[in-house]
């Protein structure tokens, strides 16, 4: 028998977006030991939690390891964590439930949290920058799934040959690029399985392949300027995000930038401990970046 997997130091909070439940590359087992070792105060779920686009295209991938991961949510909620649900753009149907006080949660559009040294975060998921990143168009809707749609599938003026092509390169887009992406995850959990049964941590391939890519190193630069931009026009001191699948945690121009990465590729969460310092941490709750509290004269102004 097995020894129970040691606790986690106790957080003031904790970030974790983007683990994708239900879609095949999920990394469900490893998220729902994470999740069963964690002591906090509040669970902020910053968006793409269970992946209904995936589930719409009916290809569900649904197994005892997700189940664990929602049983571990629940146990967290009776332990007395207050969690806060921020839908994303692949859970964006929730976003009609905004603003309710649900059993087990809270549902915002988006939120401020304010950490123990007070620094005031947004958190927010990340998909309203895409317009700013101008690196894809639209995610296509079932109602588009044709080249040309009706305007009972939701257009409401006729469209037009220009409207036509753009639909069919979004679909092309969309379709390439799903393609090669979930070739590069299926790669990636292959190798790791691979490195686990010679005791090696986890490494991800698409992680290595993306920091490659001039052209994903611009886009990920130009996501990161508008989130930090964001903030500033709120008058925050930072932001806390996901979406673009590269965990990060920096302080840049005396504002914080948090991605607390996914549970598909980096299998990473954003961490406050209870002096208002900030960690990212791997699976087994290691630290991979850290960020002390403010300065004492700092929080006084």
């Amino acid at each position: 028998m097995s020894a129970p997997t040691p606790l986690l130091p106790h957080r003031r909070a904790v970030f974790i977006s983007d683990t994708h439940l239900g879609a095949r590359h999920c990394h469900a087992a490893e998220l729902a030991r994470f999740l069963s070792t964690l002591r906090c105060e509040r669970l902020y779920l910053v968006g793409d939690i269970v992946d209904l686009w995936w589930l719409a295209q009916r290809r569900a991938s649904w197994n005892a390891a997700h189940n664990a991961v929602v049983e571990a949510l629940h146990g967290l909620r009776r332990a007395g964590t207050a969690i806060i649900y921020i839908p994303g753009n692949h859970d964006a149907p929730l976003r009609r439930t905004c603003g309710l006080m649900l059993p087990a949660m809270q549902v915002r559009r988006r939120a401020i949290h304010v950490t123990a040294d007070g620094r005031r975060l947004l958190v927010v998921h990340g998909d309203d920058y895409d317009g700013a990143t101008r690196w894809h168009l639209p995610m296509p809707t079932r109602a588009a799934t044709s080249p040309i749609a009706s305007p009972d599938a939701g257009d409401a003026i006729a469209p037009s040959t220009q409207g036509r092509w753009r639909r069919v390169l979004t679909h092309l887009q969309y379709g390439v690029g799903d393609w090669l992406y979930y070739r590069i995850l299926t790669g990636n959990r292959l190798l790791n399985v691979l490195r686990q049964r010679v005791g090696l941590r986890y490494w991800s391939l698409a992680e290595f392949l993306k920091r490659r890519s001039a052209a994903a190193e611009r886009y990920i630069e130009r996501f990161v300027q508008a989130g930090l931009d964001d903030a500033r026009r709120r008058g925050l001191d930072g932001i806390v995000c996901g979406h673009i699948h590269r965990a990060a945690l920096v302080e840049r121009d005396g504002l914080v930038y948090a991605n607390d990465g996914d549970w598909v590729e980096s299998l990473t969460a954003l961490a406050e401990d209870h002096d208002g310092s900030l960690r990212l941490l791997d699976p087994a709750g290691r630290s991979l970046a850290w960020l002390p509290p403010r300065a004492p004269q700092a929080r006084a102004a």
